[in-house]
């Protein structure tokens, strides 16, 4: 069978967005930077230039020019760059529920149209804990007296210990706590705790190590009380907020990385206890890692039955191209090759979905030119990483591995060696799965070039590597098959 993708028109859709966001960043980086030749306009007046009157008018533009401009900063990150992204998302998102409604109910995978809509039949969902934290700086303000700065801040720095705290003290009042479970508990207050402590510290010392250099300098200063609390804790604000997210992540793909995956599926389920509900999408993600394909499909399905009321673009796409992996695990093909189509109409600028698609061509043995042409067509939307934050290595590698299986399909052996080693040099080591992948990829062109005992050696390794996951499972079924 053969896909009736459009690639053409599927490129137009993806510069569409990508010229979107790329407006999105100009205007983000001419505001930062209209806003720093104002302020240094400020910043760098010459004593000279004024009177006795006008100089102290000045000092107080300067003072307040200091204080505020970490709130000016995150304005502008606010209101000019994210919240235009955000809207953009709920648009697709918007569209994204009308087309997984359409492919649940008949299967079709029609393209949906990209025309700029807004929907608000769907309650935008609010997060209150992130909209107190935000409001949090104009508290700090209403809140200075007579008191001192310092025993302000820190009363009001309770506020984000507390909103950091809430997830492992809600834990702790779960009932029934296994040792492993009360373990966890205490290892995230540890953690959190610390991190919260340190953060307040660093910040005091920062400031207090401020007003010692300002007061060599031409214009001495000392910050209002006021100022200096609403600037401490915007900024401690800020910091709770992103080690907030950034926490969660990295503890699950630890984890991952590592291939602890029952280790992963014991926190989850712990988590959705706490949360008294369910994360049926990690849990999918954890079960398609082990290899455990039925279970994924399954809670692949049931995640997307529940993203009907609610879809989000990116998580949708992910949810289908991964349920083709699994019916492909399952030699379920011309189902796979239905819901691979389909996340890829749903999201073309999202690179990673076109690999399901090769990956389809490659096993069922058809289809070579197209499964490079593919390849090709995903390298040409594809934006290299400059940094590693968490997977961004690890996907790039496997683009330029599965471009390099497409090359050796078709007999290009100099193109497919040098993909490969691209990749591999790239790779992020600490990721189990991703690393055995690359070495089952090393093995299928080894074998197609007829370098039998270099492949065996790439899929023992890729065994080693992940042991409990799919890659290891995937490799002994292609040892099988060279044996045969």
């Amino acid at each position: 069978m053969h896909d009736n993708l459009d690639l053409q028109e599927l490129r137009e859709r993806v510069d569409h967005y990508q010229a979107k966001h790329r407006d999105i960043r100009n205007q983000t980086v001419f505001a930062l930077i209209l806003t720093l030749i104002i302020l240094g306009f400020i910043w760098l007046q010459p004593p000279t230039a004024f009177n006795e009157t006008s100089y102290q008018d000045f000092l107080t533009m300067w003072n307040l020019s200091i204080a505020l401009f970490p709130l000016i900063i995150l304005i502008i990150l606010l209101f000019i760059w994210l919240a235009p992204r955000q809207k953009l998302a709920k648009e697709r998102s918007q569209r994204a529920q009308k087309f997984l409604h359409q492919f649940l109910s008949d299967g079709t995978a029609s393209d949906i149209d990209d025309a700029d809509k807004s929907d608000d039949s769907q309650p935008q969902k609010k997060d209150r804990d992130n909209v107190f934290m935000v409001l949090l700086g104009a508290v700090a303000i209403a809140s200075v007296g007579d008191a001192p700065w310092i025993i302000i801040y820190l009363l009001l720095s309770a506020i984000p210990f507390y909103l950091l705290l809430k997830y492992p003290l809600r834990g702790w009042k779960v009932e029934d706590l296994t040792a492993h479970e009360k373990t966890y508990v205490l290892h995230e207050a540890r953690t959190r705790i610390g991190f919260c402590l340190g953060l307040l510290v660093f910040n005091l010392l920062i400031v207090l190590g401020l007003g010692q250099f300002t007061q060599q300098l031409i214009f001495p200063f000392s910050m209002d009380s006021a100022l200096m609390v609403t600037t401490l804790i915007g900024v401690f604000v800020l910091e709770i907020y992103v080690f907030n997210l950034w926490y969660q992540r990295a503890t699950y793909f630890k984890f991952l990385f590592q291939g602890r995956y029952d280790d992963l599926l014991d926190m989850i389920n712990f988590q959705a206890k706490i949360a008294g509900n369910t994360l049926g999408y990690w849990e999918a993600v954890i079960r398609q890692f082990k290899g455990e394909s039925a279970e994924a499909e399954s809670l692949w399905r049931e995640f997307l039955e529940m993203s009907k009321d609610g879809a989000h673009i990116q998580t949708v796409s992910i949810a289908l191209n991964n349920i083709g992996y699994t019916l492909m695990e399952q030699y379920r093909t011309e189902e796979a090759l239905t819901y691979f189509e389909a996340s890829i109409r749903l999201y073309p600028d999202f690179t990673t979905l076109y690999r399901g698609l090769m990956e389809y061509y490659d096993q069922m043995n058809i289809h070579p030119d197209r499964a490079l042409e593919l390849g090709q067509f995903m390298m040409s939307i594809a934006q290299k990483p400059r940094f590693n934050l968490i997977l961004d290595f690890s996907e790039w590698a496997n683009h330029l591995s599965a471009l390099a299986v497409a090359y050796a399909n078709v007999g290009d052996t100099l193109q497919s060696r040098t993909y490969l080693t691209q990749s591999f040099a790239i790779a992020d080591t600490r990721f189990k799965s991703n690393m055995a992948s690359l070495h089952n990829s090393a093995g299928h062109i080894e074998s197609v070039e007829g370098n039998l005992d270099e492949a065996r050696k790439h899929y023992e390794q890729a065994m080693q590597i992940d042991a409990n996951g799919l890659t290891a499972k995937k490799a002994r079924k292609y040892l099988a098959e060279l044996s045969n």
